[in-house]
């Protein structure tokens, strides 16, 4: 009986093949979109560092921390030892090359771009191909890569960006790879050694790194013994000896680390990934099952045993499962390592040098979350098959079968009573937004979609009962049926655009609650900026930059703030690293800095102020000492804490000093990426920007520089921060639109299993374009319905997370309600899912005619 009763489930597979094969394709989708993600995931550990800028020379010695600096003296020092042939210092600092209408030009395929002084050119693998190095300090060297994406040749003149100034340098040379070595990621300004000599703001005297070359017959052993020995006495942990893959960090443009730590952030992403398929697989075989409830019906009058039935469909499940993981393993593999216009479907925020691995456990991730979905489908859907009768199946009555049990909707409200209590936890004040907000949120994201996963075939068959006697009113024909079918069968219809439903309540959740979390982080941020304007370059301003600014005649004050990473001792850290806020200018008139007890003296040498909940968590009070280290530097530094300043602030960092005590500890100037500035009072403010505009052209985007004012500044920050989060927005959309990929095929597979029903409507005069009419309405309703459950999700969503800032709900409801992405996910599946059920109708119409 085994046997017959397998043939003939296959037989019934044969005569419904539309299911059959849209369970197989959500199958493969859901494959490639777990395995893209967990194949990231797993490939965090296996990344090697690239070494691109220092492949030209063996070792390098650098100063610890990025705001550590070493002595001229150093390459001195180093290259009188008997183990080095050679000692090159190199200094490095942001610049940039300028087109016409004052838009950085970069080089599509690099990620970062430095200046450098010609001498350090050695240490690379690019030489002279073109023209000659830069002797005059208006020449520069570039690299072929800028050379190709500006279209530039030796002789011709460019704008050169290089902290806050714009100069016209005259290209001496191009500078290409030698000996087929790579030059991938990053590209590169040589100067000439004068130019750089004189770049007050890069603290005379001082280098960034010291490329070391062996004397002949010295082995890179008895080098770094040698190198370190000598370090070790001029400067303890302040200086690097860096072979091999080490060198490649040092660069400053790629890292590993940061590879692996953004990959290892996937986590969430991969767990979203798994229940997204769980509920897609469930979905595709429910329905293919569940369309062979008769079938199987029959197999049980001829006695077939619930344990065969079971094993049959089960059998299945596997089948289609072990199929899919081999066609979408490989393919969410390929994808992984794949990117569209340098933006990756899986891999976003990770360097271009990230490389994905077939590693086993995310192999067995993907396996056992695919086996796991279908085989769990196939149980339950098979147990809902045996609940009909073999009389029933040989009477053929039409039946929906039972409505969902009151459990399913007692858990569907419970999810949406959960999402209630995490919102109040959101609004409890105090709760750390970067941990426990983080975790709420994303449990938030997880509720709606189970809620709606549970409670979305209740509320649209609810919705279908009240179109239909609405439509009823109207006309008994045309519309009339494809209500009345959409009402009637609203089980399988939901169903079918369950993985729809799915997608667009995930991506409307995550989003709502990312934009508002781009919306707080801008709202607070933007409050402690109360100058006029603010100047800024992703390229750094030279303190005679902001000089200049401060002597425009509308400019009434200027400052400028640089963070710079300190190791105080304290009893309590910050939790993310600690850090100090270098002013320079004049902090007091034109920022809040919101002092609350002592003051703010710019000319003490010894002098800093602290925020707070800094000072309280620690204990410290002003007068107190402040004893810390800066990475890099060799001393311990004590300074007195002169003043204590409010949370909101300006200052939102641990301690913040002026111009004299970092000159006192030998910290220069660096390159603040912003001025701020007031205006004289009663000057016109759009008098005042065209001025600055006049002196710093802001462009369109990709400008060297950028102007705002107050209102503009928040928009700025809220948009920064939305660019930080990128990854996981994105991460969340390309779940969605696999989810509609999976509902289209659901849909326009589904109308090749009705063959009999079309046919049955021939006979009783409907014509095949009443029967397209009526698909067209069916889908159209299906997926409208469905759109507006999700849409309420979503508002639910919205409504939930701006509880926290209480009678501004209603204004800030609008702005955290994500209308793009969901009406692009739902017209795109509306659009797709006509096509393609008119397209699968259009077939069994060839096949009957």
């Amino acid at each position: 009986m085994s046997l017959t009763s397998a043939w003939l489930g296959w037989r019934s597979v044969r005569h419904r093949p539309g299911a059959f094969i849209g369970a197989t394709i959500v199958l493969v989708i859901s494959t490639v979109m777990v395995s893209g993600f967990s194949l990231v995931y797993f490939s965090a550990g296996l990344q090697e560092e690239t070494v691109e800028r220092y492949a030209g020379v063996p070792m390098v010695v650098v100063p610890e921390g990025r705001e550590g600096r070493a002595p001229q003296s150093l390459a001195d020092d180093l290259e009188a030892l008997d183990e080095v042939r050679e000692a090159v210092p190199e200094v490095t600092f942001e610049a940039a090359l300028l087109d016409p209408d004052g838009t950085v030009l970069t080089d599509p395929d690099t990620v970062w771009g430095f200046g450098h002084a010609w001498t350090s050119a050695r240490l690379t693998p690019l030489e002279v191909t073109a023209g000659e190095p830069p002797r005059a300090e208006d020449e520069i060297v570039i690299d072929q890569g800028l050379a190709d994406a500006g279209g530039f040749t030796v002789g011709q003149s460019v704008d050169v960006l290089v902290l806050g100034e714009v100069s016209d340098f005259t290209i001496s040379g191009v500078a290409g790879p030698a000996n087929g070595t790579d030059w991938l990621h990053q590209s590169a300004l040589f100067f000439s050694e004068a130019y750089v000599g004189r770049m007050e703001d890069y603290a005379l005297g001082y280098v960034d790194a010291v490329g070391v070359y062996p004397a002949g017959g010295t082995g890179e052993a008895d080098l770094l013994a040698a190198v370190r020995s000598l370090i070790a006495e001029q400067g303890g942990g302040r200086y690097e000896a860096l072979t091999g893959d080490a060198r490649g960090p040092a660069e400053g443009n790629l890292s590993a680390d940061e590879d692996e730590r953004i990959a290892l952030s996937m986590l969430m992403l991969v767990q979203l990934a798994v229940v997204c398929t769980i509920g897609a697989v469930a979905s595709a075989i429910g329905l293919s099952v569940r369309g062979r409830s008769r079938e199987i019906a029959m197999l049980r009058a001829i006695g077939a045993t619930p344990g065969q039935v079971r094993l049959m469909v089960t059998g299945e499940a596997v089948l289609l499962s072990v199929a899919a993981l081999i066609i979408g393993i490989p393919l969410g593999a390929t994808l992984a390592n794949l990117g569209l216009d340098g933006v990756s479907l899986f891999r976003g925020g990770l360097s271009p040098a990230f490389q994905v691995h077939f590693t086993l456990a995310g192999i067995l991730v993907s396996v056992a979350a695919v086996l796991f979905a279908a085989l769990a489908a196939g149980l339950i859907a098979a147990r809902s098959a045996l609940r009909i009768r073999p009389s029933e199946a040989i009477a053929e009555a039409t039946t929906e079968g039972p409505e969902l049990k009151r459990g399913r909707i007692a858990l569907g409200l419970l999810a949406v009573a959960a999402m209630l209590l995490g919102a109040a936890a959101l609004a409890v004040p105090g709760v750390p937004r970067e941990t426990v907000g983080q975790y709420v949120s994303t449990l938030l994201i997880a509720l709606a979609v189970i809620a709606s996963g549970l409670l979305g075939p209740r509320l649209v068959g609810q919705a279908a009962i009240v179109l239909r006697a609405a439509v009823n009113r109207v006309s008994r024909d045309g519309p009339a049926l494809s209500v009345a079918n959409v009402a009637f069968y609203h089980r399988r219809f939901a169903g079918i655009a369950g993985p729809l439903l799915l997608g667009i309540t995930l991506v409307g959740a995550a989003s709502a609650s990312q934009m508002y979390n781009n919306w707080h982080y801008g709202m607070s941020e933007s409050q402690r900026v109360t100058a006029d304007f603010v100047l800024s370059s992703g390229y750094g301003f030279a303190e005679r930059t902001r000089e200049e600014v401060d002597a425009l005649p509308f400019v009434e004050s200027t400052v400028t703030a640089r963070l710079i990473p300190i190791e105080p001792q304290v009893k309590a850290p910050s939790p993310y690293g600690d850090a100090a806020m270098v002013l320079r200018g004049d902090a007091e008139n034109t920022l809040d800095l919101d002092i609350v007890e002592g003051e703010y003296i710019p000319e003490a040498t010894g002098a800093l102020i602290m925020l707070g909940s800094y000072a309280e968590r620690n204990g410290i009070e002003v007068g107190d000492d402040l004893t810390f280290v800066i990475p890099g530097h060799d001393q311990e530094h004590a300074f007195t804490v002169s003043g204590v300043v409010g949370d909101a602030s300006f200052l939102n960092r641990s301690v913040a000093f002026g111009p004299a005590a970092a000159d006192g500890i030998g910290l220069r100037h660096g390159a603040p990426d912003g001025v701020f500035l007031d205006i004289v009072p009663g000057t016109d403010e759009d008098t005042a920007r065209a001025g600055l505009e006049e002196v710093f052209p802001p462009g369109q985007d990709g400008s060297a520089f950028a102007l705002h004012d107050r209102e503009s500044m928040r928009q700025v920050l809220t948009e920064e921060w939305a660019e930080n989060n990128r990854n996981g927005t994105s991460a969340f959309l390309l779940m969605g639109m696999f989810m509609m990929f999976a509902a289209v095929n659901a849909i326009s597979t589904a109308q090749f299993d009705r063959r009999r029903e079309f046919a049955s409507g021939r006979m009783l005069g409907i014509t095949w374009r009443s029967t397209y009419r009526m698909v067209s309405a069916e889908v159209f309703m299906t997926i409208a319905l469905v759109f507006a459950v999700a849409v309420l999700a979503t508002l639910w969503m919205a409504v939930l997370i701006t509880l926290p800032t209480g009678t501004d709900m209603l204004s800030v409801i609008p702005e955290v309600i994500p209308v793009a992405p969901v009406a692009a996910l739902g017209g795109a599946a509306l659009l797709l899912s006509v096509l393609g059920a008119l397209s699968a109708v259009r077939g069994v119409r060839r096949t009957r005619d």
